[in-house]
């Protein structure tokens, strides 16, 4: 049992309502069901994409009980001035994160407050108490002075929110896509970021990228589909793997200035139902601590030195003033290229959902990087021949 001798303060419940009432599309915390409030918050997560959920030993564990993280540390934050609920902070060291207490944490550990009013009796935090309260196990811990749950941060959708539109929305998308990959007289290819090309011409639309997106998870494939969704049994032959390239259109698709997290991959997945939908037999199944499915991205890994090896030519806006730049995508390990053209200091790898996300995001950040400047020239992904003419005595980036 964990005593604190501390100053009793008023429970804010209104300060988880408030978090996620701010989440555009979700379903308001009064009318959802267990576990669907939390739908778009960063939370602790395993290789797989799969939510860590709480281990609680005399309590039971609610269906779909998430844990919330922050990358901040709440207990260097001034206005968490009541200790009461520190101990229950986890720091995950490898990952640099903080998991937020809940409290049926509280409940398990037996936290007492005391005020010492000596006219009022210690009270030990039961699940009684969290009835008198008004939270359930699985809420952040609110309380005036240790607003945990102000950490909570939203995983930012924006673009991607089209997987909330009817579905015949994503089909007219993607007749568009087959449209365009139809008419292609060469070999479909790829651009600088990942974008699919059709005689030179790339797939810059966002709706039509996060079409590609979940057509590929669903099935593996891009087959030509009218706006109903009706294929002719015709497949269009792609320079990469399917989910090599599903990541690409994911990045593309996103809004340029918003990273794409482990967490954006899995509601994305969620949004569009792919588990449930896949043909693919990547299906994670049978979670315990919940009902709902997951996709299976392992194997799948990424390495980004590998792909975007390659070089532009263009003007670069420094300060506003466009400089004509040549340079790498990636920093090479012996390189002397002006860094302020490169859009990644160095390389990066991994593997599973992780190495998918960091796929999707570098696609964006490269993307990106080629709508804010002027390019002339550049080499698509996974080439860098125009690396060995700008820098022919070079090496290859690691």
């Amino acid at each position: 049992m964990r005593t604190y001798s501390i100053r009793r303060t008023p429970i804010v419940l209104f300060a988880i309502l408030a978090t996620f009432s701010l989440i555009a599309g979700v379903v308001p915390l009064a009318e959802a069901a267990p576990g669907e409030y939390s739908d778009l918050v960063f939370i602790y997560r395993d290789s797989r994409g799969v939510p860590i959920f709480p281990t609680w030993g005399e309590l039971d564990v609610p269906l779909d009980c998430v844990q919330p993280f922050s990358e901040v540390d709440p207990g260097a934050d001034s206005a968490i001035t009541d200790p009461t609920y520190a101990g229950l902070v986890t720091y995950v060291d490898n990952l640099g994160i903080w998991l937020l207490p809940l409290w049926g944490s509280a409940v398990e550990e037996g936290v007492v407050i005391d005020d010492d009013d000596p006219n009022t009796d210690p009270v030990v935090v039961t699940e009684e108490y969290l009835e008198v309260l008004g939270v359930e196990a699985c809420d952040v811990i609110a309380q005036a002075d240790a607003n945990y749950a102000a950490f909570m941060d939203e995983v930012p959708l924006s673009r991607l929110n089209l997987g909330r539109a009817p579905e015949r929305v994503l089909r007219q998308q993607y007749a568009e896509v087959s449209l365009m990959l139809a008419g292609a007289t060469s070999p479909i290819g790829l651009d600088a970021a990942g974008r699919l090309t059709a005689n030179g011409v790339a797939i810059d639309s966002s709706p039509m990228n996060q079409s590609i997106f979940r057509e590929l998870l669903v099935y593996g494939a891009l087959e030509n589909k009218d706006k109903n969704g009706g294929g002719n049994g015709v497949f269009f032959e792609l320079p990469m793997g399917p989910l090599e390239i599903a990541a690409m259109a994911l990045g593309v698709a996103a809004d340029k200035s918003t990273p794409i997290s482990v967490d954006t991959v899995a509601y994305m997945n969620r949004i569009y139902g792919i588990p449930d939908a896949t043909n693919l037999d990547r299906v994670i199944s049978d979670v315990e601590g919940t009902d709902e499915d997951f996709f299976e991205f392992d194997p799948f890994s990424y390495n980004r030195a590998d792909t975007y090896k390659g070089c532009f030519e263009g003007y670069v806006y420094v300060d506003g003033i466009p400089e004509l730049t040549r340079g790498y995508f990636t920093t090479p390990s012996d390189g002397d290229v002006d860094e302020s053209g490169w859009v990644f200091g160095g390389g990066a790898s991994a593997g599973d959902i992780s190495g998918f996300a960091l796929w999707a995001d570098d696609a964006r950040r490269v993307n990106l990087f080629m709508h804010d400047n002027a390019m002339l020239r550049w080499d698509p992904v996974g080439s860098d021949t125009l690396c060995r003419e700008l820098f022919p005595t070079d090496p290859e980036p690691d």
